[in-house]
């Protein structure tokens, strides 16, 4: 009897276990995966799948990296709720089962994670504020103790940014290394030099430098950035004791996720003469002011610090928004916005505003809970928090769904030859599928978001030597750069980023590919970032035109337009202190695009004492004879050259400007000319009454002061008697060829000193001009009969790969016509012999002596027409002689 129970028992259990296991499950159906990739590809290819209450958020995963939820690639595949599959809760979200009031009492946290939050009843509910503090019993640690998830999404986090002196882990000194051959950079007071670091979870890190005393007492500032450059937090170095020596400083900044910063280095003056060592041996991720393009490494480095004991900390407006800027909005907006998508204020049937808690075993205490929100417009305040329980929505699909797998980014990675796909742990394919991998290589690129707006530097990251790579930004822009490095501008927000795919060309030829996907900054932190950078670009583009004499300045001004930019940027930085919304920070990016200002001007291209005469082939002494009023045949250029050679000498000096701009492109904004003329010992009286031409407009030349300069067709020019000095601008590139400067007296003056000869105009000579026409005309006839007999031939041989054909064809027409059969019969009986169409008409206008391709000369028509003629002629007495055979 006992042992019957027991069997009973067993067969419960097992019952209960089987039944369970088949609850949440899954049936495959089928596949269809592609076998070839690369390395860093994303397999590939669909499956055929189907669901019962599976978990919504089960994970597709596989033996490469990625991985996606269940109702991810739902949505990925454009599956619609309703339609296609069902689930327990609208919008397969997890809901919330309130489990009790909290109280005073302690709580456990331990492996599971521990769900509070507060509830809310009523009808059109907006939340106000909210605020709770927790107590922890968890000691100091290295590692966090605890990390709370606002909401529950996964995007805002809080943790305690308590800690002690006591440094964790090693220090991260970005690319520096101490082995190479260094050099010693001067620290200076507007340049920041800077090092990317990794750094993770941590309540605060102590920056620090290996820093060669100088010549002053003046501190140094340790900086931290965030990956787009924008200043997070700083401290100072204390003061040396010894010449040589590793100086350090604490910031107050807690970090919750890892990510990419730098840590940077200026003095308060450029006088103190502070030294860093640096070096330029790849990898190289160091830099000047936190941006790209990475140049240089500095000895600089950043150590996180332990966490101290919890004790109690606050969850409210200041702990969310100093640990979340990315978001960009108050806890109170951030939870509002949660209510309305998740609830649409609807809380008749209660709504929960949840706060996941794990980490470390620890006993947990909750205090001073309070929210406030109204209902129906009247305030209201709920001083209780409650633990809740999560119940996750399910999945269940009535027939198969095919189901891409690309978007759960299955990347390819090391030599494995087979693909395994799992979901929530289980194998969905009975045998692994086999694939094969090109040979290739890894890498990664960095940063890893980007700003709207602001200008964001790509890098790709791998030892091998990259000679080439291409950009597919996600936005509809591509481009190519001959390295591993190049920038890109996103002008349009998209709250889900862009995805971005990277192909790159090693040295040796081998191709890697890879896609990452870049989310975009909050709107404040792309306003802010923007116009960091295009003050940036006005200011260094106004103290270059310092740099030039008042007479270039002046019109770099103008043409750049720095004075609208500068007031343009002026505003939008007054708008960016009154802007409190995404659609302010959108409207200030917006505005500050529109500015467009150069990257940098610099001189693209110079000369120094070039002489004049360098141009003088292509000068157009047609400006002279329009001076002189005498437009005679005359040999002008070699009496010029001569003239001028016995009279003058005169050098030209010129600096081409160029701006760059926002795709990298240099373009010329004006040239700068100083021709300096010198008259020669010896010169004759005619020197003292000369003048300077240059084959440019007048109103497209600007002179440096009034040389009494005039127009002459569509040149300039200008009186010289003596030595001179001739400065003048050019809004573009002319080179001294095309410039087309020279000096010279009246052709009247050239005349007397016996320096030219007319030259003589005789009748027209028709004979000559007969020959020579019928010389072309023979040449032209004879280069477009071969070019004709050519196109003939390649288009022949693309319609009948066999010679033999296009005879057999036209003979068939042939002797078809003489048997009395028409066309339109012959073409049937052509195509039902599988000739086609435009094969068939070939034919018949080859046999027809019409045109087959170019237009024909007449006489090869005939030519063509009686060659094919012979050919039928032949093909027939040869069937009669087999006949007779």
């Amino acid at each position: 009897m006992i042992k019957g129970a027991r069997i009973f028992v067993a067969i419960i259990l097992l019952s209960v276990l089987f039944s369970g296991l088949s609850i949440a499950s899954f049936s495959y159906k089928n596949s269809d995966i592609e076998k070839n990739y690369s390395l860093g590809d994303n397999i590939k290819g669909m499956i055929g799948i189907s669901f019962n209450s599976e978990m919504a958020d089960s994970l597709f995963t596989s033996n490469f990296n990625g991985n996606i939820s269940l109702i991810d690639l739902l949505y990925a595949n454009q599956f619609v709720e309703g339609e296609d599959y069902s689930c327990t809760y609208p919008g397969c979200v997890s809901a919330y089962n309130d489990a009790g009031a909290i109280g005073t009492t302690n709580v456990s946290l331990n492996k599971e994670q521990l769900v509070a939050g507060f509830k809310i009843i009523g009808e059109d509910i907006t939340i106000s504020s909210l605020t709770f503090s927790v107590k922890s019993n968890a000691g100091n640690s290295c590692s966090r103790q605890m990390v709370i998830d606002v909401l529950g999404k996964g995007e805002s986090f809080i943790q305690s940014n308590k800690h002690t002196n006591n440094n964790c882990g090693d220090k991260n000194n970005g690319c520096f290394n101490s082995g190479t051959s260094n050099t010693q950079a001067i620290i200076g007071k507007d340049n920041l030099y800077c090092e990317k670091v990794v750094l993770g979870s941590a309540p605060a890190y102590k920056l620090g430098a290996v820093i060669t005393n100088g010549t002053s007492q003046d501190s140094l500032m340790m900086n931290l950035l965030d990956s787009y450059g924008n200043a997070l937090d700083n401290c100072i170095l204390p003061q040396q004791t010894i010449q040589t020596q590793e100086l350090s400083c604490t910031v107050n900044y807690t970090i919750t996720n890892t990510d990419n910063y730098f840590v940077c280095v200026n003095s308060y003056s450029d006088e103190s003469k502070y030294k860093i060592l640096s070096e330029t041996r790849s990898p190289v991720c160091g830099s000047v002011n936190g941006l790209t393009p990475f140049t240089t490494d500095f000895d600089l480095f950043a150590q996180p610090l332990e966490f101290a004991a919890i004790g109690s900390f606050d969850i409210n407006e200041n702990s969310f928004t100093s640990q979340n800027s990315q978001i960009g909005i108050s806890l109170a907006d951030y939870t509002d916005s949660y209510l309305l998508e998740r609830y649409n204020r609807d809380c008749s049937k209660g709504c929960f505003i949840p706060f996941i808690f794990s980490g470390i075993p620890q006993d947990l205490e909750f205090e001073n809970a309070e929210i406030v929100f109204r209902r129906n417009g009247v305030s209201t305040v709920e001083n209780t928090l409650h633990k809740l329980e999560i119940d996750k929505s399910k999945i269940s699909s009535d027939k198969q769904l095919n189901l891409q797998i690309e978007p759960a980014e299955f990347k390819i990675s090391g030599n494995q030859s087979e693909f395994y796909l799992y979901l929530n742990g289980i194998a969905i394919f009975t045998e692994p599928i086999k694939i094969s991998i090109a040979p290739s290589f890894e890498f990664d690129i960095t940063p890893k978001k980007a700003m709207v707006g602001a200008k964001t530097n790509f890098q790709a990251m791998t030892p091998v030597k990259i000679t080439r790579s291409n950009w597919d930004f996600g936005d509809g822009e591509v481009a190519t750069s001959n390295g591993a490095t190049i920038s890109h501008r996103y002008t349009l927000y998209d709250p889900n980023g862009y995805h971005v795919e990277v192909e790159l060309t090693g040295a040796d030829g081998t191709k890697a590919k890879k896609s990452f996907d870049i989310p975009l900054g909050n709107l404040s932190d792309s306003a802010k970032a923007l116009i960091k950078e295009y003050s940036g670009f006005i200011e260094n583009a106004g103290k270059k035109i310092e740099n030039f004499s008042e007479f270039v300045s002046k019109s770099l001004r103008e043409r750049i337009n720095l004075s609208e930019m500068q007031n343009s940027i002026s505003l939008a930085r007054k708008n960016l202190e009154s802007a409190a919304t995404d659609e302010d920070y959108l409207n200030i990016i917006n505005e500050a695009l529109s500015i467009n200002p150069p990257s940098s001007l610099e001189i693209s291209e110079r000369g120094k004492e070039i002489p004049l005469e360098f141009g003088f082939e292509n000068i157009d002494a047609s400006y002279i004879e329009q001076i002189s009023g005498d437009n005679n045949n005359y040999e002008l250029n070699k009496a010029i050259s001569s003239w001028f050679e016995k009279n003058y000498n005169a050098n030209i000096d010129y600096e081409t400007i160029s701006a760059t701009d926002d795709s990298g492109e240099s373009i010329p904004v004006l040239t700068d000319y100083k021709i300096i003329i010198t008259k020669k010992q010896g010169a004759d009286e005619s020197a003292n009454d000369a003048y300077l031409i240059i084959n440019y407009p007048k109103e497209s030349v600007l002179f440096a002061e009034d040389y009494a300069e005039k127009s002459v067709g569509s040149g300039v020019y200008l009186p010289i008697s003596d030595s001179k000095n001739i400065e003048f601008l050019i809004y573009e590139n002319a080179g001294i060829s095309t410039l087309g400067a020279y000096i010279s007296p009246k052709i009247e003056v050239l005349s007397s000193m016996g320096a030219l000869e007319i030259v003589g105009r005789e009748g027209f000579k028709w004979g000559r001009f007969i020959l020579w026409i019928s010389v072309l005309l023979a040449v032209a006839l004879g280069a477009y009969s071969a070019m004709q007999q050519w196109y003939k031939k390649r288009y022949e041989s693309h319609l009948f790969k066999n010679p033999a054909d296009i005879n057999n064809v036209i003979t068939f027409v042939y002797n078809s016509r003489k048997s009395g059969l028409d066309d339109s019969e012959i073409s049937k009986k052509l195509k039902k012999a599988g000739w086609s169409g435009e094969q068939t008409t070939y034919a018949f206008r080859k046999l027809d002596g019409k045109r087959t391709g170019l237009p024909e000369i007449p006489i090869f028509r005939l030519f063509e027409k009686k060659k094919i003629m012979k050919e039928i002629e032949m093909r027939r007495e040869a069937s009669q002689q087999n006949k007779n055979i």
